[in-house]
């Protein structure tokens, strides 16, 4: 048999044997006032001894019996057993707080509650933990539903009903499922709406705008942490010992005009801009160098053209170099 403890204090049974022998509720009202000698609280009670063992009303053997079953039941407070109280009906005459209310005892000024704002609304008898006791229909199926629902369906029903709307149903085109809708720009995509225009054709127009050109550009450009490559190196370092903080390198997306990149600008006041072409990179950019230069020229920038080839012969780059500083002339 399994050995039992109990409270030396309550008499309460707890589930192992501790150093003060007392219960958590005791422990924490250790500090209270000392009661009298013949005080009749359960505490002084189970001092004495008068509620220690059979004595003490929580027991395990003072347990209470159905009253229609016979059976015994652990809560020493209810009447009937779980399986007796759900067969249980009520009769005609019964004065519980659920038939008084069922029959309209409880409407109004009948209500012994009435007045009273603690027990009035989801708090009184008709609601148990804020749901109410009344039993309500999905008008649709006919589910049991136990919220109060102002559409009074149950969840799968109202959803249905929502999804059939057209407007509340992203899938739903004028009452066509299978219509599709094409690109306006003639691509021959397919898009969900009429009148728009697929993804590709809408980056294709956006990429048109020099703002937003200009913006993406510099995004990508920063995100990869560009550094000048060798040859740029080279002719940042021969700019320096030239013209000290004149030129400034910004091959690396700090500046973008219409679209293009230039590798070397004059920050000393004078629109001037020094372009480093490699030799593999520009070999088959004639075009696009062409109309990398006019960009420049339409802005008012002047700009040097410098080959990677020709950075083996230092001095006639710097004799180009001091040249193209003392005129306001395009060199290639």
């Amino acid at each position: 048999m399994k050995k039992q403890y109990f409270c030396r204090f309550c008499g309460k049974e707890i589930t192992r044997s501790s150093k003060s022998g007392l219960c958590g509720s005791c422990r924490q009202r250790g500090n209270l006032k000392p009661h009298k000698n013949n005080c009749g609280c359960p505490f002084c009670k189970a001092k004495r001894g008068e509620t220690l063992g059979k004595n003490n009303p929580y027991f395990k053997d003072n347990k209470s019996k159905c009253i229609d079953c016979g059976k015994e039941v652990k809560n020493i407070y209810a009447k009937r057993c779980k399986v007796c109280y759900k067969n249980y009906s009520h009769e005609s005459s019964c004065q519980c707080v659920a038939c008084k209310s069922k029959r309209g005892e409880y409407k109004g000024e009948n209500n012994p509650n009435f007045g009273n704002h603690k027990l009035a609304g989801k708090n009184g008898p008709g609601y148990k933990d804020g749901r109410t006791l009344a039993i309500k229909y999905c008008v649709n199926c006919g589910k049991e539903i136990w919220y109060d629902s102002k559409t009074n369906m149950c969840q799968k029903c109202w959803a249905k009903f929502r999804m059939s709307i057209p407007e509340n149903n992203p899938n739903w085109k004028d009452g066509i499922t299978s219509k599709k809708y094409y690109c306006i720009d003639g691509c021959g995509k397919e898009v969900w709406k009429e009148g728009n225009k697929c993804k590709s054709c809408d980056n294709i127009d956006r990429w048109k705008d020099d703002k937003y050109r200009e913006k993406q550009i510099k995004l990508i450009l920063n995100s990869f942490n560009t550094k000048p490559n060798k040859p740029e190196t080279i002719l940042n370092n021969l700019l320096n010992t030239l013209f000290t903080n004149k030129y400034k390198f910004v091959g690396n997306g700090q500046i973008i005009i219409s679209g293009f990149c230039p590798d070397f600008i004059n920050c000393n006041g004078q629109k001037k801009i020094i372009e480093l072409f490699g030799d593999y990179w520009h070999r088959n950019t004639q075009e696009r160098d062409k109309l990398r230069l006019e960009t420049y020229k339409k802005h008012g920038y002047d700009t040097l053209v410098i080959w990677e080839c020709e950075l083996g012969n230092i001095n006639k780059v710097i004799k180009k170099i001091i040249k193209f500083n003392e005129e306001q002339t395009i060199f290639s």
